[in-house]
């Protein structure tokens, strides 16, 4: 489940938290909402505070625990400055799995807090909602892989490609971009096929794609698609 700032509107949204925590379900919340509902029982679930203080992240990595950490940075682009508000939180209680960095000084952008049987996450959204599109791919990669778990399709790809998962199997990978995309489609199973549902075209699976991890939480195997996507274009595919 993730919840935007827009469900602060709902009077029992901290309840119905709990409940899906209980029930052993996972929730991400944004940087917005914990701010909205700051005072109103989010810290009965984890003790987070939005400080109201703003921080220009350009490096980001990934793993925690003293020592740990992978760059996300995309060597290929330069990283554009971008602003997230500050979120203060308890490093007994809550992890950062994925951080920026700023002059030595490390700051949250996706954090994990266990409640009960279920996980808690808080996404940290940017000041212009509009500079998730500058998110260094390798970012917005492990954002997913731990948000998309155990989703039966998730793509790897550059800012501005969309994806359309629907309920029988089938899915559109658009783009939305000036240039032709490449793009990594990751299906859930160790034997799962790809049909290109208006040409018939069945993609191969890369090599060692059952095991593919990325980053994010041990969870089923998957197999990896490698597909282009022409500009301002889209292809529609069936999971066999």
């Amino acid at each position: 489940m993730l919840l935007t700032e827009a469900a602060q509107r709902d009077p029992d949204i901290v309840a119905k938290i709990k409940g899906q925590l209980t029930a052993g379900k996972n929730v991400v919340v944004t940087s917005g909402l914990l701010h909205a509902l700051q005072g109103k029982g989010i810290e009965d679930i984890a003790e987070l505070e939005y400080t109201g203080r703003k921080v220009v992240i350009h490096d980001f990595f990934n793993g925690y625990g003293a020592g740990n950490g992978t760059s996300l940075n995309d060597d290929d682009h330069d990283n554009p400055g971008i602003v997230f508000p500050e979120l203060r939180f308890y490093t007994n209680d809550s992890w950062a799995l994925i951080r920026g960095v700023s002059n030595a000084h490390g700051f949250p952008i996706l954090l994990m807090n266990r409640y009960s049987r279920g996980i808690f996450y808080v996404l940290n959204i940017p000041d212009n909602s509009g500079d998730l599109y500058s998110l260094p791919q390798p970012v917005s990669r492990v954002i997913k892989s731990y948000l998309q778990a155990d989703f039966p399709v998730r793509i790897d790809a550059p800012a501005q490609v969309s994806l359309f998962a629907y309920d029988n199997g089938t899915f559109v990978v658009q783009s939305f971009r000036p240039d032709a995309a490449d793009v990594s489609i990751s299906i859930a199973g160790a034997n799962g096929k790809l049909r290109n549902i208006v040409s018939n075209e069945m993609p191969v699976a890369e090599a060692q794609a059952a095991a593919e991890r990325q980053g994010g939480p041990q969870a089923a195997p998957r197999r990896n698609f490698k597909v282009r996507i022409p500009a301002h274009s889209y292809a529609a595919f069936a999971i066999e």
